[in-house]
């Protein structure tokens, strides 16, 4: 039993974790500026630390501006469309370039030379890994944060979604543990957490629309355990594997809020986890058919993977020790 950078959390076989309470994983009061200047017909090119994009626009004046980075002032001749323009450029992007040109910005004054002052506000987008293996997650699409339950990742259903490469100690494996918080805004809602491939070699859970929780453990063959539920609370949801074991039930068991549930099953659990080709936190993966890419609706506070098979006294401890916050 350990903690991990704040969480309480069994350390033994902790591969990766995410937990949107905790500065460490989510620096979301973290930002920066970047300035950049060029004289007419050049070009401003900015590009933002690794896992920030940019999210405003400070100051931006194409014609004859003046002073430094973070004192800019218009001068004499200003282009009126210089925010907007750089806006429609720079915003939600890691690099842009824009060309500082009358066939950008229009020409505010003619017969002046002109010039383009920017600055623009970048802010960090990762979800670090709070373990050692630093496989951070990517937010994509604007994935939203609360403040309530200490904090918490939400997805609007539209199109936002967390991405990292498949967690390599995880293919092929034949033991693994799974772990999260999380909560679906309605009874309907899917909230899915998973290491997918198109060829059913998937890991994952997934809440999903028709009022069950289908925990899957392929390796080429569509194989899965489902339990009803369609709770609109916070839930702590275990999934544990382990390939040594005889028998569905034995290889693949379930938790929610620290109790096991009984599992209906489809196929036949495999011996050994197949291989995926990225992990989607709120996205169902780019499936061929009518399942393809559909996004998440709801809240994801922490997620852990762990490589071997924990013990349902392990699984209890974890809910134990972190259901103040969510419940």
């Amino acid at each position: 039993m350990g903690v991990i950078a704040g969480v309480n959390a069994v350390n033994d076989g902790l591969i990766f974790t995410i937990d949107a309470g905790n500065q460490f994983c989510y620096p979301k009061f973290s930002y920066g500026t970047l300035c950049g200047s060029a004289n007419e017909n050049g070009t401003v090119t900015l590009t933002c630390p690794t896992g920030a994009i940019f999210d405003q626009i400070n100051y931006a004046s194409y014609g004859n501006p003046n002073g430094s980075c973070g004192l800019y002032a218009n001068g004499s001749c200003h282009s009126a469309i210089s925010q907007t323009t750089c806006e429609l450029y720079f915003l939600n992007k890691s690099t842009a370039t824009i060309s500082a040109s009358n066939g950008v910005f229009g020409d505010p004054c003619i017969g002046i030379v002109k010039r383009l002052y920017l600055e623009a506000r970048y802010k960090y987008t990762n979800a670090n890994d709070l373990t050692a293996q630093s496989s951070n997650a990517v937010l994509v699409n604007g994935v939203g944060f609360t403040t309530t339950n200490s904090g918490s990742f939400s997805f609007d259903g539209t199109n936002d979604y967390m991405y990292l490469p498949a967690i390599s100690a995880l293919n092929g494996s034949s033991a693994l543990s799974w772990i999260a918080w999380i909560k679906r805004f309605a009874s309907n809602s899917l909230m899915t957490i998973m290491q997918y491939n198109a060829t059913d070699s998937d890991i994952g859970f997934e809440l999903w629309s028709d009022s069950n929780i289908y925990f899957e453990i392929g390796n080429g063959s569509n194989s899965y355990g489902t339990v009803s539920n369609n709770s609109t609370s916070w839930q702590h949801v275990a999934m544990v594997y382990d390939g040594s074991a005889t028998g569905n039930a034995a290889r693949l068991k379930a938790y929610i809020n620290g109790v096991q549930q009984t599992l209906s099953f489809n196929g036949t659990i495999p011996s050994t986890a197949g291989t995926g080709a990225s992990l989607l936190i709120g996205n169902t993966g780019p499936y061929a058919g009518p399942n393809s890419n559909l996004f998440s609706t709801g809240n994801l506070g922490s997620f852990q993977s762990y490589n071997r098979a924990l013990s349902a006294a392990e699984i209890l401890q974890n809910y134990n020790s972190t259901k103040r916050r969510f419940l």
